[in-house]
């Protein structure tokens, strides 16, 4: 009986490999997805909201089947674009920033840039079973820097520093003008653009009364766009509303969602990873500086007050006149 069962457990073995080879096979990948959800007119350039989601291979009721990853998804970029020259401005999401990081305040557009870091603080030893160990404490340092935007480049209007310390104690400096940045909006109107025809590796359209047309680059094929063309400050810009599927880890930069029109012929509009080429050569930074402990828990021997406060006050005054 026990070999019998044996078998059965063997050849049950033996038919679910193949199966799940099988599963495997099939058309079952990791990929991004890119959206355009939305463009926004902004003295004279265009700001445009990108959707991004990520899709990873996972077993779903016994079958390889692509399924959303939560962690990776739900993302939002903000791109800047003039028609000459495209701009990452940062992104939303859960493995980004938890806080927009573009909005208008009183008609005023500012985009907000958060750096986080990791940096030694103290070296420490400690005896573990009789044997000095030695550790590095680490801490964790968070730079918040806020831009204006007047239509020509970004200019800095504030920046923080925030540390915080292992034990427990954090400090935060500031230069510059605070704003409240949970009060972020986008712009409240859209702009919708032309429809842009393509077919045979040539694109067609009419914007504000004047007829355009251009090539294809031979690698893009027509049947994958659903171009609008949008008047910006420096050129037309065409924008891909269709739904861009790339190979898992493709980032913003490799969809083909931005281009324009460039001696007759429809080009991409490569996207920067940050913004740092926009923003003024003379950042407007306020001489305002401000220093706050935000928490810090109760020292133990180093504290001096009450008394012994007064007690130092009267030695200090008595040192003085005897200086004198």
């Amino acid at each position: 009986m026990a070999r019998i069962r044996k078998f059965i457990a063997l050849l049950t073995l033996i038919l679910l490999i193949p199966s799940s080879t099988r599963a495997v096979s099939a058309d079952c990948s990791a990929y991004e997805v890119y959206l355009v959800k939305g463009v926004y007119p902004i003295n004279g350039w265009l700001l445009i909201v990108v959707e991004h989601d990520s899709y990873v291979c996972g077993m779903i009721a016994g079958e390889w089947e692509s399924r959303l990853d939560f962690a990776n998804s739900l993302q939002e970029y903000y791109v800047l674009t003039d028609g000459e020259r495209a701009f990452l401005l940062g992104g939303y999401g859960p493995s980004l920033m938890n806080t927009t990081p573009v909005g208008m305040i009183n008609g005023t557009f500012y985009v907000l840039k958060v750096e986080k870091s990791k940096e030694p603080y103290k070296n420490v030893t400690l005896t573990i079973d009789g044997e000095p160990k030695n550790f590095t404490l680490i801490k964790n340092v968070t730079v918040r820097e806020t831009y204006r935007f007047e239509g020509n480049c970004l200019e800095k209007v504030s920046e923080c520093t925030i540390t915080a310390y292992p034990n427990g104690t954090v400090t935060k400096r500031c230069n510059g003008a605070q704003l409240n940045v949970s009060a972020f909006k986008l712009p409240s109107t859209q702009t919708y653009g032309s429809y842009v025809e393509a077919r045979e590796g040539r694109i067609a359209f009419n914007f504000e009364g004047k007829d355009y047309t251009a090539t294809l680059p031979g690698d893009i094929n027509a049947s994958m766009l659903r171009l609008t063309a949008f008047k910006a400050k420096r050129g037309i810009v065409l924008i891909n509303r269709e739904v861009v599927q790339l190979p898992a880890g493709e980032g913003l930069d490799e969809a083909p969602l931005l281009s324009r029109i460039e001696n007759g012929t429809v080009s991409l509009l490569e996207v920067p990873p940050d913004f740092s080429e926009l923003v003024c050569e003379k950042p407007v930074v306020s001489a305002t500086n401000a220093t706050a402990e935000l928490h810090k828990p109760a020292t133990h021997g180093r504290k001096i007050c009450g008394t012994a406060f007064l007690v130092l006050l009267a030695t200090s005054a008595l040192a003085v006149r005897r200086r004198k």
